[in-house]
This record gives C-alpha cells, sequence and structure tokens, in this order.
C-alpha cells in the first residue's frame, strides 16, 4: 500500500460532524446522530444520497433551530 493510499484509508476512517469538523469522539460516536437516504425530487441535489452525521453539540444546535420539534420525550 502506498503512502497515498494509507492517507485515504486514515482519512476514511475517522469520523468527523459535517457542521463544525470535529472528529467525532467516543461519546458522539456512540450517540451515533446519522442520517443516511436518497433525497427525491424538489431539491438541488435531486437523486443525490445524503450521509450527514453530528456531534453531540452540533445535534442539540440543529434541534433547537428546528420551529416544529423533532424530539419525542420519553417518561
Amino acid at each position: 500500500m502506498d503512502f497515498i493510499s494509507m492517507e485515504v484509508q486514515i482519512l476514511q476512517d475517522k469520523q468527523v460532524c459535517n457542521l463544525c469538523g470535529k472528529e467525532l469522539d467516543f461519546f458522539d460516536r456512540q450517540e451515533n446522530f446519522t442520517i443516511h437516504t436518497r433525497i427525491g425530487y424538489g431539491s438541488v441535489h435531486d437523486g443525490d444520497k445524503v450521509h450527514l452525521q453530528f456531534c453531540c453539540d452540533c445535534f442539540d444546535k440543529v434541534v433547537a433551530m428546528c420551529t416544529v420539534s423533532p424530539i419525542e420525550e420519553v417518561s
């Protein structure tokens, strides 16, 4: 394996938050705040795939930005 292949493999193995770019730590990976789906029509990304992952802090920020809360509290 050459140096470039090793560097690409290392980057693929790293998990980073799509919002802030922070490398995910143990707790972020444990929570697994991810979205994987294919985008339908009506977007500039028609037909593309989306792979989002957030650290815990950014997940909280995204939830706070929502007008309608996506959170279902469990008692």
